[in-house]
């Protein structure tokens, strides 16, 4: 066998995938402008969250103070 190769449980495998979707959602929510693109591209990432079985109230409440500051300036 390869020593760059390591064999992955799947709970292993879903670990990775959780940890990828949630850096990605932060960093969507973080650049967050209000266009709809980006808006679209979040509620993706929530949908991904949630058939992993990742918590959305994290996200939930960065975005919505996301929003509030959206609301303020304008």
């Amino acid at each position: 066998m390869n020593a760059a190769r390591k064999w992955l449980k799947q709970a292993d495998i879903d670990a990775r995938a959780r940890k990828r979707i949630a850096t990605k959602l932060t960093a969507l929510i973080r650049a967050f402008d209000g266009s709809p693109a980006e808006a679209k591209e979040i509620l993706r990432g929530f949908v991904a969250a949630r058939q992993m079985g990742i918590d959305l109230r994290p996200f939930e409440d960065r975005l919505a103070k996301k929003r509030k500051a959206f609301s303020k300036a304008a």
